[in-house]
């Protein structure tokens, strides 16, 4: 697997409207499937009861011979691709979960996760906590920030 910056390039399958819905190689599920029937002969001991499906051939004692039905079996693929699947190589990351989602989709899932503060409102809180020493460049960003919250301020039940 390459590296992406910051997941692996793995092959992602796509369906027929873009949406992603398997990464790495697709399992077509190979399996036996009868795909019919067919008669068998078979000798048996001159003491065998018929079972139900099968019918004589020859009674004769040391010779007897019957008929049954067996399946007829093929290996076939029992997940194949939906219609107009596509794959691609997509940088992809691996959830908490143990699955794998697109790199872009897990960027805007976790940007979206976060509590809707911008940075200014995070370093207006820190400063809110720090008395800076007077005279410092620390002490005029302050009273700069005082003055700009004072002349502007928040409007009520603003997030921004």
């Amino acid at each position: 697997m390459e590296e992406g910056a910051n997941g692996v390039i793995k092959k992602v399958w796509f369906n027929v409207n873009g949406t992603p819905i398997h990464a790495g190689e697709w399992d077509y599920m190979i399996r036996p499937v009868e795909v019919g029937q067919q008669p068998v002969d078979v000798d048996v001991p001159d003491d065998y009861a018929l079972q139900p499906g099968e019918s004589w051939v020859d009674e004769t004692p040391g010779a007897k011979r019957i008929r049954r039905t067996e399946p007829i079996y093929e290996d076939r693929a029992t997940n194949p691709l939906p219609e107009g699947a596509y794959s691609e190589e997509r940088e992809v990351v691996q959830t908490a979960d143990g699955g794998w989602t697109l790199a872009e989709d897990y960027r805007a899932l976790r940007r979206d996760a976060y509590p809707p503060y911008s940075p200014w409102d995070v370093i207006d809180e820190i400063l809110k906590h720090i008395t800076p020493e007077p005279g410092s460049a620390l002490e005029q960003i302050q009273a700069q920030r005082l003055a700009v919250k004072a002349q502007y301020p928040k409007p009520e039940g603003d997030a921004q």
